[in-house]
């Protein structure tokens, strides 16, 4: 994970949770909901990759 400078989170209120290390893991946010032509491809391209 980047680091993201204490004024972004206050002011983007993001949630940041630190969890034990994972190989090979992303996490993902659809903030407007999925797209029905770029999540599909999102999704079947890190299917290929994993």
């Amino acid at each position: 994970m980047g680091v993201i400078p204490t004024v972004v989170i206050r002011k983007a209120r993001l949630r940041i949770y630190k969890k034990e290390k994972v190989e090979k893991a992303v996490a993902l946010t659809f903030d407007d909901g999925p797209d029905p032509y770029y999540t599909p491809q999102l999704l079947d391209l890190l299917k290929n990759i994993a």
